[in-house]
């Protein structure tokens, strides 16, 4: 199931991502420091060279409190429980 999430994730979910950093202020940078990520991993997701692993996925949505399924374009409600 991992390996199909991997590729069936659609390409504008990096604009989440995006989204959420920029709501936040946060800069690629300090995000894969701060979650322990390799420095280049979200230039070679925004250039469609990799696709985030399903624990980062967790670990995004975690550090910004969003569902996964939020940052997957599953729904367009951040909100974990709603």
């Amino acid at each position: 199931a991992t390996f199909l999430l991997l590729f069936t994730i659609g390409e504008n979910m990096i604009n989440r991502v995006l989204l959420l950093m920029s709501n936040k202020n946060i800069t690629a940078n300090k995000l894969t420091k701060e979650l322990n990520l390799p420095n280049s991993a979200i230039t070679e997701w925004k250039k469609g060279k990799a696709k985030p692993s399903v624990d980062a996925l967790i670990k995004i949505a975690d550090y910004f409190n969003v569902s996964v399924d939020y940052i997957l374009e599953r729904t367009d409600n951040p909100n974990i429980n709603n």
